[in-house]
């Protein structure tokens, strides 16, 4: 979508239509706009629709997890595909730090630990276009082999439960770049690991999300995802809540 118009004819109307959410009047606007958009040139005092001249253009903005929607669910039973496959988890958590792992416990039991995370982008035009998309966070603990986690989209409901276990579409995979490092963007916050977007298809699934909320599971790739029987744990801890680190954030650069 393009931004405001670089002339000094534009409308009220073409400052509405590149603004996300319901504005009936300018100061509406002015409470909804991202400050990083507005060209110095004309952003004033943000008092006047000539400071929306040439508003728009590329930004990447902080987001913090919906905490009524957020936890990790774990399953527990019998036999590698019928927990897998399971419809219900067994334990919902949404205190503790989150969890993201396959493990044999041995005696034919198998676990598994998905986390669900909601993101509010309501803040981001619908018709927006994504250009990146990171979710960084700090590991605690590695288990076993660790196998790289992704992260897929979620069908979670507003309030998450156990029979949210298996919301999510196995094949979607939204951040499936897995990086043991802390990048650039992150450089000020305690975190050790990050996912990424990549290629259209990816950075399609966190755009559709925009103007809206972005569900997303993290689950194990190599076992939960791919479908290989773990022989051990496997997998991470990833801090929520203390006083410590900082909890996950998602980073998204979009252009207006």
């Amino acid at each position: 979508m393009a931004g405001v118009p670089d002339t000094a004819t534009f409308s009220l109307q073409d400052v509405v239509n590149v603004i996300p959410l319901a504005q009936s009047s300018l100061q509406d606007c002015f409470d909804d706009a991202v400050d990083d958009f507005f060209d110095p040139t004309y952003k004033g005092s943000k008092d006047r629709l000539s400071n929306f001249r040439n508003y728009g253009g590329s930004v990447g903005m902080y987001f913090q997890y919906v905490i009524a929607n957020d936890g990790f669910i774990d399953h527990n039973d019998f036999g590698w595909s019928t927990v897998r496959s399971a419809a219900s988890g067994s334990t919902l958590y949404t205190a503790s730090q989150y969890e993201v792992y396959v493990d044999d416990v041995g005696s034919g039991d198998y676990e598994i630990a998905r986390t669900f995370l909601s993101f509010d982008l309501s803040a981001i035009p619908v018709l927006a276009v994504c250009e990146s998309a990171i979710l960084g966070f700090r590991v605690i603990t590695e288990y076993g082999g660790v196998d790289d986690p992704i992260a897929v989209v979620g069908s979670q409901g507003s309030t998450i439960e156990v029979g949210d276990y298996d919301a999510y579409t196995n094949a979607n995979v939204m951040l499936g770049v897995y990086e043991a490092a802390n990048q650039t963007i992150f450089n000020d916050l305690d975190f050790t690991d990050q996912l990424r977007a990549s290629g259209s298809t990816q950075l399609g699934y966190v755009e559709s999300a925009f103007g809206g909320t972005l569900d997303l599971a993290m689950i194990n790739y190599y076992h939960d995802q791919v479908n290989q029987t773990p022989s051990a744990q496997a997998g991470i801890q990833i801090f929520r809540a203390g006083e410590v680190y900082v909890a996950p954030l998602l980073y998204v650069v979009f252009t207006i």
